[in-house]
């Protein structure tokens, strides 16, 4: 929220509007929104990618054949898909964090 609201006060000054340092900073805005939604994307492939060989460990264990194992197995079948997700949110959610930081400390985040 921090981030959102400190672009929008500065996006919203009109006589700064279509000015140079905007359209910077609205390009800025959306190349780092490309580029974190490209290594999120990267990140859930590679995790996806995994996904049958870590179903297929989990499902390896001879406990599986146990009503306990079979819940424990499926448990972590669930946090195998929750690993997809967080790859995924990974780059844009440590870009939202680096630029609140900046924000800290006075500078304008890109």
């Amino acid at each position: 929220m921090e981030v959102i609201s400190s672009r929008l006060l500065a996006m919203s000054d009109p006589r700064e509007f279509g000015s140079q340092k905007q359209m910077r900073e609205l390009s800025g805005m959306v190349s780092e929104k490309m580029q974190a939604g490209a290594q999120g994307w990267a990140g859930a492939a590679l995790e996806l990618g995994m996904l049958p060989y870590r179903m297929a460990w989990t499902f390896a264990n001879p406990s599986t054949l146990t009503a306990s194992g079979a819940a424990k197995a499926w448990t972590e079948v669930g946090s195998l898909w929750l690993g997809i997700g967080n790859a995924a949110m990974a780059p844009a959610r440590s870009k939202v964090m680096a630029n609140r930081s900046k924000l800290r400390k006075g500078r304008t985040p890109r």
